[in-house]
């Protein structure tokens, strides 16, 4: 499976999540809840190194937030909100499959990346090989 353009994907992630925000946000709205949002602070980098390391980044933020989540969800029992209950349990579903996904293609970078290093000791090692005889 080939991975998506990286800015592409992360562009379509961010739309995702203002979605799901305003959702979220129009529910509580509705039910006249007090509105106390946490702060998830985004990474402190403008440059990324390389997609590995956006992916890492992307996976450990959406931990974040379906960690805040379930915290809500936990709280939401106590109280017996059931209908909130339902509205959380439907974004923490959406999280475990975009943390799967993300961890999928984090996976199959990873392998590929060391897949290219190992084949260029391999190259190395051959022209070592070469030189000394």
């Amino acid at each position: 499976m080939r991975m998506p353009p990286f800015a592409k994907f992360f562009s379509e992630q961010a739309e995702l999540k203002r979605e799901h925000a305003k959702q979220f946000l129009r529910y509580l709205r509705k039910r006249e809840g007090i509105i106390c949002l946490p702060v998830i602070k985004r990474p402190n980098i403008d440059n990324w190194g390389n997609g590995l390391q956006a992916l890492k980044f992307a996976v450990q933020l959406e931990n974040t937030l379906t960690n805040v989540l379930q915290d809500l969800k936990i709280t939401a029992t106590k109280d017996d909100e059931t209908g909130l209950i339902d509205f959380v349990k439907e974004f923490i579903d959406k999280q475990t499959a975009s943390i799967a996904f993300l961890e999928y293609h984090q996976k199959l970078l990873e392998e590929s990346l060391q897949q290219k290093g190992l084949s260029e000791k391999s190259a190395e090692s051959a022209e070592t090989s070469v030189e000394e005889t």
